[in-house]
């Protein structure tokens, strides 16, 4: 008798397993999906997904978001936390999310759920926001579960 593992199995195995930062980990993946999407069809009409992330965030302000992405050919505008499946969001890094969004961003925490699940790129490839998504939206908050939900 073999132990198989279903497919659900082995992709909430890979969830649990992905840390935050370092080699394959969510930053890089999420950070190699959006270089790979500048670089395809998004950027027909020249102006390709641009994003940010701050080098050496030890300089920075505390809690400074870690990926800034703008969309050109939509105008939408993205702020971005990455927490792996546990991890809270700091003090700090609510109120960052908070400014952004006041200043017309939407912004996002994503964890690996959301990566494997292909919602990140579903988020990323829209023309316009998913209001509908469970944890993103414009007019961010965190909620009890620590994921986003839209203001309503």
């Amino acid at each position: 008798m073999t132990n198989q593992i279903t497919a659900a199995e082995a992709r909430d195995l890979e969830v649990s397993a992905m840390k935050e930062r370092g080699r394959g980990g969510l930053q890089e993946r999420v950070r190699t999906l959006l270089n790979g999407l500048g670089r395809s069809g998004l950027s027909r009409s020249g102006l390709s997904i641009e994003h940010y992330h701050t080098y050496d965030s030890r300089k920075s302000k505390p809690g400074f978001p870690d990926e800034l992405i703008l969309l050109p050919r939509s105008g939408r505008r993205i702020a971005v936390e990455l927490k792996n499946e546990t991890a809270k969001p700091t003090r700090d890094q609510i109120h960052w999310l908070n400014a952004f969004s006041a200043c017309g961003f939407e912004v996002y925490l994503w964890r690996p759920r959301h990566l494997l699940s292909g919602e990140i790129s579903r988020i990323l490839m829209s023309d316009t926001p998913l209001r509908g998504s469970k944890f993103a939206g414009v007019g961010w908050r965190p909620s009890s579960t620590w994921d986003n939900e839209p203001r309503r």
